[in-house]
This record gives structure tokens, C-alpha cells and sequence, in this order.
């Protein structure tokens, strides 16, 4: 049911996060609303080359472990679909 309702409100949910001080203080999400999805890459491939695996815990979701090829697809994804 969390996915359902995070996937369906995704566009609110970004712009929620663009307001956050943090978020935008490193430039993560542009005023427009476009995500950084080069800088979140390579944070994430960074942190998983020295442990390998990423994991991710949403609340409510719970916990999701990435790793390189699953971070390296989901970036493609990402990409086609801001295309």
C-alpha cells in the first residue's frame, strides 16, 4: 500500500523534499523540480564501493539493499524517463 501511495503522489513528494534546507543547500533538486540524478549516482556508487551493497531504509516502506548493477539500472530508468 506504501508504494501505491508513494509512487502516486511521487511529483508532491520531490517537491517537498526540494524545500527541505539541507536538499537544497547541495543542490540535489533544481528549482524546477529536476532531480540530480549524476550527483545521487555517484554519492550512492561511492558509498557501495567501499561496502559493496547499498541499503536504504524508508519509513514506512521499510529497507531496500541496491547493489552496482541494480544502482547502475535504476540510473537508466531514472534517465530514459526524464528524456
Amino acid at each position: 500500500m506504501a508504494y501505491g501511495l508513494g509512487a502516486g503522489r511521487l511529483d508532491a513528494l520531490i517537491a517537498e523534499a526540494g524545500k527541505n534546507q539541507i536538499v537544497k543547500a547541495m543542490g540535489l533538486i533544481d528549482e524546477n523540480g529536476r532531480v540530480d540524478i549524476d550527483a545521487l549516482y555517484n554519492a550512492a556508487a561511492a558509498q557501495m564501493q567501499a561496502q559493496q551493497r547499498l541499503q536504504v531504509d524508508i519509513p514506512l516502506m521499510g529497507s531496500f539493499a541496491f547493489d552496482e548493477a541494480d544502482l547502475r539500472e535504476l540510473r537508466e530508468c531514472i534517465a530514459r524517463r526524464a528524456q
